[in-house]
């Protein structure tokens, strides 16, 4: 059981890690997201079988709620190269006991799911900044979709010449170094005017 829980935690940080590489970067065929998911959700199956005979026996494996709010996590919408349905999230979470449902780590991912089906990028990038390592490597993959939203929603709210506090922007967006190539998408120029 220990095995395949480090299988997934590798997997995690594999795709965090390795997602923007593309083929010739240091792989013949770029990183396959798609087959690290596959290989992802077929270690969960069998660690969740696992999971329910040890519940049978009256065992509780303590990792099980860190394990199963991963799992939610990766199903919160879809990925490059794997597609996810909305329903899927909903379907798994059904067939977890209640203890597990209610499970901080589980509930923490209903939570960045719910935020990131929203477009509430606010409320997703502020879960992001407490979330565990792991739980961040995760939520990576939506970052970008979540920033394009956010960036083309501020935009379009802007009247001519009306501004933003510069600041903000990137707290918003979950942007801790200032932006980085989010800065100019959709006509957005930052400039910064001095007060004095």
């Amino acid at each position: 059981m220990l095995c395949s829980e480090c299988q997934i935690r590798l997997h995690i940080i594999a795709m965090h890690e390795l997602c923007e590489y593309t083929k010739g970067e240091g792989f013949l065929e770029g990183f396959d997201v798609h087959l690290n998911i596959e290989q992802m959700n077929k270690t969960s199956v069998e660690l969740f079988q696992l999971y329910d005979d040890h519940r049978k026996n009256g065992t509780e494996v303590p990792t099980e709620r860190e394990i199963r709010g991963y799992y939610a996590l990766l199903k919160l919408d879809k990925h490059p190269g794997y597609k996810v349905e909305p329903s899927e999230l909903s379907l798994d979470l059904s067939k977890m006991t209640p203890g597990i449902r209610q499970a901080g780590e589980v509930l923490f991912a209903r939570n960045v799911a719910r935020e990131c089906r929203s477009g509430n990028f606010i409320a997703f990038f502020r879960l992001a900044r407490k979330s565990s390592y792991l739980q961040a490597c995760l939520m990576h993959a939506h970052f970008g979709k979540l920033r394009t939203q956010a960036l083309a929603a501020l935009h379009s709210g802007l009247q001519n010449n009306q501004g933003i506090p510069v600041t903000q922007v990137p707290k918003w967006l979950g942007s801790w170094n200032g932006g980085g190539k989010h800065r100019r998408p959709f006509g957005i120029s930052w400039i910064l005017y001095n007060s004095g």
